[in-house]
């Protein structure tokens, strides 16, 4: 659902946008472009017109469940919960004309599913959190969307399985959430 949040008190929805019969994993918003992760689906819709509902643009299979998606300049970077496919990259620099296509992936090793996904503003660096494993927090030299390389990695304690991650990027801080610590 689109809501108006000009007024908290009077919130309104004005439009939808239907991922087929499946249910919404994960949202982003890049300029007019939304994207929507639905199951193994990874949808693109327009919002500079109608949105009853937005008509979809592109559409491409995901590896898994999208877990977050999120847009950096003409690349889309889906976290999954595929075991061996835990970060896909699309190029979406033509999805208004109906084009998303995969140009990367990548396979972190540790047998468990991608929760998370940051990438810094300039796409340099791609920085992944999977359910808890040793390790489970992966920073990705982004340099060739077509071959991502682990550059670093980190292991969270035992007691806390990873759902999620920011990167403060001024400070070089990653912050990582997730349950039991």
């Amino acid at each position: 659902r689109a809501v108006d949040i000009v007024s908290a008190s009077t919130m309104t929805a004005i439009g939808y946008f239907a991922a087929g019969n499946s249910t919404g994993d994960s949202v982003f918003v890049a300029g007019t472009v939304g994207y929507v992760s639905s199951g193994t689906s990874l949808y693109a819709f327009n919002l500079s017109g109608s949105l009853n509902p937005a008509p979809v643009l592109a559409t491409a299979t995901i590896a898994g469940k999208g877990t977050r998606i999120l847009s950096v300049g003409n690349y889309l970077y889906v976290a999954t919960d595929n075991i061996t496919k835990q970060l896909q990259i699309f190029d979406v620099s033509n999805v208004q004309t109906g084009t998303m296509t995969e140009v990367g992936s990548l396979n972190v090793g540790n047998n468990r599913g991608g929760v998370g996904v940051y990438v810094d503003v300039l796409g340099n660096y791609a920085y992944l959190a999977t359910n808890y494993a040793s390790p489970d927090f992966f920073v990705i030299d982004l340099a060739s969307k077509s071959s991502p390389t682990v550059v670093g990695t980190y292991t969270t304690t035992s007691n806390m399985d990873p759902k999620g991650l920011t990167v403060i990027s001024q400070d070089f801080r990653a912050i990582i959430v997730g349950s039991g610590t």
